[in-house]
């Protein structure tokens, strides 16, 4: 689990939340929010596409942001099973001489997400410079 603090009022946090939902929607997720038990907002997203499953990139990354009461934001990005992008990729090795595009989009998924929590801890620092 990674964590960051931007600066964020509590009159912005809602906003800033929809325009990271409706980013994320829009770079081919699907979002699903809900409340933690203790008071965050938790988006827990997944890339779209049935083919994902097959080679192992269905995992959720979770994201939960915490508002704090001095006008700033905790935001923290995991995943709950990565290891399985590492997993699916070793078993799919033999595979790169029969199937190659598989093994390919294994490893391809894989730098994909691991790229992801910058993606998204750059959007939510542009986004809060800009309110």
């Amino acid at each position: 689990m990674q964590s960051r603090y931007f600066p964020c009022t509590t009159e912005k946090f809602y906003g800033l939340l929809a325009d990271l939902r409706n980013w994320l929607i829009s770079q081919n997720f699907n979002c699903q929010q809900l409340t933690t038990e203790d008071g965050g907002t938790l988006l827990q997203v997944a890339k779209k596409g049935g083919w994902r499953k097959i080679v192992g990139q269905s995992t959720a990354l979770n994201i939960v942001l915490y508002q704090s009461s001095n006008n700033n934001i905790t935001v923290e990005i995991g995943a709950g099973r990565w290891i399985d992008k590492a997993l699916v990729g070793a078993a799919a090795f033999p595979l790169l001489f029969w199937f190659p595009p598989l093994a390919f989009a294994a490893g391809f998924g894989t730098w994909q997400q691991i790229k992801l929590p910058k993606k998204i801890y750059q959007y939510i620092s542009e986004k809060c410079n800009n309110y």
